[in-house]
């Protein structure tokens, strides 16, 4: 995934080669149990291009490359694919609620997310999983 990514960065402007460099380090911190996540936002980093360039510094960059694992983990977690029966997550399951959490974890260092948003954000997410599947 990596080297496709690499092939892409001669070509591209300054802060899409930063959020992809924050997408490798995501890849490094996570396992690589999130690939699946990491290529959906790949293609996202990519869609949303407009948006990472308006970004006014690199720790902003890397919230949002944090957010947009976030939100695509919770999407994938919740959305009940990943459940063996009601509120019980499969082995992959749990593998992309760490990386939602990790991912949440990453935004509130870079501190574009409060302790207490984080929190909720996080119960919100068990709740939904709790409730599907």
């Amino acid at each position: 995934m990596s080297l496709l990514r690499t092939l892409r960065r001669p070509f591209l402007p300054i802060e899409l080669k930063v959020a992809l460099a924050y997408l490798d380090e995501a890849e490094m911190l996570l396992g690589s149990d999130s690939s699946e996540i990491l290529l959906s936002v790949n293609e996202q980093i990519f869609n949303l291009s407009i948006e990472f360039m308006k970004a006014e510094s690199p720790t902003e960059i890397r919230a949002m490359v944090y957010n947009e694992i976030a939100t695509t983990a919770e999407f994938f977690v919740t959305s009940g694919y990943y459940h063996i029966y009601r509120g019980t997550l499969n082995l992959n399951g749990i593998s992309i609620l760490r990386a939602f959490e990790g991912a949440v974890n990453e935004i509130k260092k870079c501190g574009a997310l409060k302790e207490k948003e984080a929190s909720n954000w996080q119960t919100e997410v068990r709740k939904k999983i709790e409730k599907w599947g």
